[in-house]
C-alpha cells in the first residue's frame, strides 16, 4: 500500500548505464504522474509490457535506447 502510494508522486525515474538487468516491470504503469522514464545503457531485455505506456498519460521523456527490449510501443 504504501510503495503504490510513492509511486503516485513519482516525476522522473533517471537511471542511465547502471547495469539493470531483467525485464521492464508493469508496475512502471503504478506511476501516474511519472513525465520521464530514462534508463538508457543498461541490460534490460524482453517485451515491453502491454499497454502500459497507456497508464502514463503525462509520460514526455521515454529513454530505453542501448538494452535489449522488444516489441512495439504501444499507445492507443
Amino acid at each position: 500500500m504504501f510503495a503504490s502510494i510513492l509511486y503516485a508522486f513519482f516525476l522522473c525515474l533517471s537511471l542511465p548505464d547502471n547495469d539493470l538487468d531483467g525485464f521492464l516491470p508493469p508496475e512502471i504503469a503504478e506511476m501516474p504522474a511519472l513525465r520521464h522514464l530514462e534508463l538508457p545503457a543498461n541490460l534490460l531485455s524482453g517485451p515491453l509490457p502491454d499497454g502500459v505506456f497507456n497508464a502514463l498519460p503525462l509520460l514526455e521523456t521515454l529513454r530505453l535506447q542501448m538494452n535489449q527490449l522488444s516489441g512495439p510501443v504501444s499507445v492507443q
